[in-house]
């Protein structure tokens, strides 16, 4: 009877401890993330579903929000900033190269990242209003013009209690650049080369890790056949034909009917299907539509967006892929070629301008994917990679290396670690390696002003 009794006791208590444990675990403080990223691309937007995902997966009890940093500017402003990027990087990369490497030139040189051009732009007191009513434990951007807003207000003495993070979707080695990590507390770039090199300049090696561009875990898989078939089906993409993909990023960026008409030059001899998705381009579609090409060739001709579902299953029934090299699609390209049985032949765009211009420094310089201005050479270029195994092999063995450095976990590990905020550091980098300020009369001249404002 005794023992009957210590036994119930027993048992009561041990489910007593768990309510109370349970309860516990109810109680505690949901901890607040906000990932402040920047619609301009789809590279920020998609880094930081990326980082916010694996974050609540790390922590199901963390509330991560996402912000989207245009938001805070007015509607017609900032329809008139999209076009206006539109139009530099489309219309005159020349000029946007000048505009993008005069921005990393001041950020060598201004007292702090907050100080850079266009941060008003944002509407810094909106973010601070919007953050204090969120009231975060952490804030993580994926786009320099939050990471410099954050910096604004941390200089004003706001969310000096709190860490915040700052990833790099490119590939730009930069003094400019750099300094983020000294205003922040940490930096995470898309290479070692790059965290090592800002360490050499003179950043901490406990504010910048590598762990690549967040790219999400699908990217990885290949699809099953079936849902293969499907997207064969949905766009009438033939099976067992030698395969071209045009995805240049959502704007669809270069001359595509240029680039289709020389890629059917090239193989005059064998059945060739082009696919071309030409994204918000509003051009493509109807010229390409209006292309007499020869009899042994299939134009897939699709418009607008995809589902990305459908663009990761294009890439993997390819063999070969014409990209840009911009901060997504090309770590995309990578991820994909290197989990296909014989990789792809990728040949990237370079004419976006600004900070394309380094990532296809750095990828020309590891032997990625072969670079080109000139959108008339892509077909040539692209024949003579699938005529080269040899050559294809060095490019996917490349590919391997570097894919071994997608580390989006590092980010994650992070952000649910309870980093403690640093202090800013007043650090003079080195400027080693750093690429030329724009020269000439304008250029001087727009000097002078900034400095005599001073």
């Amino acid at each position: 009877m005794m023992k009957g009794l210590r036994s119930l006791r027993f048992r009561a208590l041990a489910l007593g401890a768990v309510f109370l444990s349970t309860l516990g675990a109810f109680a505690q403080p949901k901890e607040t993330i906000v990932v402040i990223h920047g619609s301009v691309g789809k590279g920020h937007t998609t880094a930081a579903e990326v980082a916010a995902d694996l974050a609540r997966k790390r922590n199901p009890n963390a509330e991560v929000i996402l912000i989207d940093l245009l938001d805070f500017v007015p509607e017609k402003e900032r329809e008139l900033m999209l076009r206006i990027y539109d139009a530099l990087t489309q219309g005159r990369p020349d000029l946007y190269d000048d505009s993008f490497f005069d921005w990393l030139d001041q950020g060598r040189h201004v007292a702090s990242i907050g100080d850079l051009p266009l941060t008003s732009n944002y509407r810094p007191q909106k973010v601070l209003e919007k953050l204090k009513s969120l009231k975060p434990d952490m804030v993580l951007t994926t786009f320099p013009s939050a990471a410099q807003v954050m910096a604004k207000l941390r200089g004003q003495g706001h969310f000096t209690d709190i860490p915040v993070g700052w990833v790099h979707t490119d590939l730009v080695d930069e003094t400019g650049f750099a300094r983020f990590a000294l205003e922040l507390d940490m930096a995470f770039v898309g290479a070692p080369e790059i965290r090592d090199s800002w360490i050499r300049r003179g950043v901490p090696a406990d504010r910048v890790t590598a762990s690549g561009m967040p790219i999400s875990d699908t990217v990885r898989h290949q699809q099953p056949e079936e849902a293969i078939e499907a997207i064969r089906q949905k766009y009438g993409i033939k099976k067992n034909v030698r395969t071209v993909l045009i995805s240049s990023g959502s704007n669809g960026v270069g001359d595509y009917p240029l680039m289709v008409k020389q890629l059917a030059a090239q193989f005059p001899n064998e059945e060739l299907q082009i696919i071309s998705v030409s994204g918000r381009h509003p051009t493509h579609f109807s010229n390409l539509a209006a292309l007499k090409l020869p009899d042994n060739v299939n134009l897939v001709n699709v418009k607008g967006l995809i589902p990305p579902a459908d663009l990761l299953g294009m890439m993997q029934m390819a063999d070969g892929v014409i990209g840009k090299t911009g901060g997504l699609t090309p770590m995309e390209l990578f991820i994909r070629s290197t989990a296909s049985k014989d990789g792809k032949a990728l040949v990237l765009l370079d004419v976006n301008g600004g900070q394309e211009r380094p990532n296809a420094d750095y990828f020309r310089a590891k032997g990625l994917a072969v670079i080109t201005k000139d959108e008339g050479a892509v077909g040539k270029e692209m024949a003579s990679l699938l005529s080269d195994a040899e050559r294809l092999n060095h490019m996917v063995e490349a590919q391997r290396e570097f894919v071994k450095n997608i580390k989006p976990d590092l980010v994650a590990d992070w952000m649910t670690s309870k980093p403690s905020a640093k202090p800013r550091l007043n650090v003079e980098l080195s400027h080693v390696g750093d690429y030329p300020a724009p020269q000439g009369l304008v250029w001087d001249c727009l000097r002078v002003m900034r400095w005599s404002l001073r």
